[in-house]
């Protein structure tokens, strides 16, 4: 049963009073900043050049490095499937469209703390890769050079 509904009273407003006001419940808005802010952007070990091989040879390389722990912590979608469904359907492409990189490039930058496609793709794949993965792209890229 909800208590009766009516309006404030002096005696209200007394018992109020002997509350500490740092004890009061005030919820609290943020009116300055009403857009959230990017998380700040992981440091990576590797480049692009460390990954462009894997990225190359496998068309779905984007669903299998990107998890959704990853996208939902660096952007405002749960999985890469929404991510790119929201690129495609803002420029007007279908699933089979390429994807023009210049506008990939800027909705990364703008969604997300990263500056290109590229350097999304390193930040997952650095997520979700152990640590001797990433240990033997780089002794890969030591010994070819």
């Amino acid at each position: 049963m909800q208590p009766e509904k009516r309006l404030a009273t002096e005696e209200d407003y007394k018992q109020a009073d002997l509350i500490p006001q740092d004890k009061r419940f005030v919820p609290r808005y943020d009116y300055e900043d009403p857009k959230p802010k990017k998380p700040e952007k992981p440091k990576v070990r590797l480049g692009y050049e460390h990954i462009e091989h894997l990225h190359r040879g496998n068309k779905d390389f984007e669903r299998a490095i990107c998890r959704d722990d990853f996208v939902s912590k660096y952007s405002q979608y749960y999985n890469i499937m929404q991510f790119m469904h929201v690129f495609r359907s803002r420029n007007g492409l279908r699933s089979y469209d390429p994807l023009p990189e210049d506008k990939l490039n800027a909705f990364i930058a703008e969604q997300t703390p990263f500056e290109s496609w590229q350097e999304f793709l390193v930040a997952a794949y650095e997520h979700q890769a152990t640590t001797d993965e990433i240990e033997a792209l780089l002794d890969r890229d030591y010994q070819s050079a």
